[in-house]
């Protein structure tokens, strides 16, 4: 499994730009695989302390669902991309985690971790951003739900 895993990066490594290929290395395609990794993680510490992966929990300020997102953050989403999400989709787990990454794609396309946690809860204190650590340190291993 892990060698199709691998080939099929390597295959999908060269990309059609105007006619042209790029090739990315070894060394880029290992890096990307960390960072999503690292993502994954992330958000997998960001579901267990928002909601401990309940779909169905209401939280304050009409945030709903495992990563808690708000109209507003929703909102925000369908207004960048012309996406049709809708209330009722923030509590499918799926659904909300593209609602995450999409947002990120836009305020935080290099993935930084830190700056990822404080775009999803920008008024957040420092103990918000120690437990989602915390949690992040605990978590051994990720599915890809990208």
């Amino acid at each position: 499994m892990r060698k199709l895993l691998i080939i099929s990066i390597i295959i999908l490594s060269y990309v059609s730009i105007s006619n042209t290929y790029t090739y990315f290395s070894k060394d880029h395609i290992i890096k990307q695989i960390k960072l999503d990794r690292h993502w994954n993680k992330l958000i997998d510490a960001i579901i267990q302390v928002e909601s401990k992966d309940d779909s169905l929990i209401v939280g304050s300020g009409n945030a709903v669902g495992v990563l808690q997102i708000t109209p507003i953050y929703l909102e925000q989403v369908n207004k960048i991309y012309g996406t049709n999400y809708t209330y009722k989709d923030r509590f499918s787990k799926v659904k909300s985690i593209k609602i995450f990454n999409l947002m990120n794609a836009k305020y935080n396309p290099e993935k930084d971790l830190y700056k990822a946690v404080k775009l999803h809860n920008p008024t957040a204190k420092r103990s918000y951003y120690n437990k989602v650590l915390k949690e992040y340190q605990k978590v051994k291993h990720t599915k890809s739900v990208n």
